[in-house]
């Protein structure tokens, strides 16, 4: 099944500030996820294909450089087919990876395994000027270019926690492994509850320099 949204018209100046808003069993067809796009263009027309694609975002000014911490092209996102419980500043590019996951990978699992459509994804955090733990090095989340989800609410109210959900042999558990499998084809790095106890609560997604799959 393909999740699609209609053409909107392209971004304009970057002066402007986009506020428009763009018990359950398995199929019995899982849908095939649609072919993942290239990568995702810079600067205006990274926002041009933001905008077009219908995604609900602003503008947000390019912070000073503080500690090494900065983001260029900055958004902060509100929603992609789904909206999210809290906005999320990032980069575009950073953007553009999360409405090809949204689309192609969770969208899909969760027809898969339920039937239903997301319609509420939580995030725990995307910018933050902050080194990766127990390091000092600068997080991915430093420079816009990483986001924490917690968790999704499906159709009809169904719940989907990383913390709760991610161990068992429910329709839960396989739901979420299968979103972070397919997050490792779109996100340079992907860590999992798998991966360490600080991501016990969390998938985190970010476009590091370095590959890491903690599906």
């Amino acid at each position: 099944m393909l999740f699609r949204r209609p053409h909107h018209a392209g971004f304009g100046a970057l002066a402007v500030v986009l506020t428009g808003l763009a018990g359950c069993a398995p199929a019995a067809v899982p849908p095939r996820p649609a072919p993942l796009p290239a990568p995702p263009p810079s600067g205006e027309a990274c926002l041009d294909q933001l905008a077009a694609r219908g995604v609900t975002f602003d503008l947000v000014s390019e912070r000073a450089a503080v500690g090494g911490c900065n983001v260029i092209n900055a958004v902060r996102l509100k929603r992609l087919l789904a909206p999210f419980d809290q906005p999320a500043d990032m980069t575009c590019q950073m953007a553009l990876l999360l409405d090809d996951f949204e689309i192609n990978v969770v969208q899909v699992a969760a027809q898969r395994y339920f039937n239903r459509r997301v319609t509420l994804v939580r995030q725990l955090g995307a910018y933050s000027c902050r080194n990766i733990a127990g390091t000092h090095k600068l997080s991915e989340h430093a420079h816009g270019r990483a986001i924490d989800i917690g968790g999704f609410e499906l159709d009809g109210g169904v719940q989907i926690s990383v913390k709760d959900h991610w161990n068992g042999a429910g329709a839960r558990s396989l739901f979420l492994h299968e979103v972070a499998r397919g997050a490792c084809r779109i996100f340079t790095v992907v860590l999992t509850p798998n991966t360490n106890a600080d991501h016990l609560g969390h998938l985190h997604l970010d476009l590091g320099p370095y590959p890491l799959c903690g599906a």
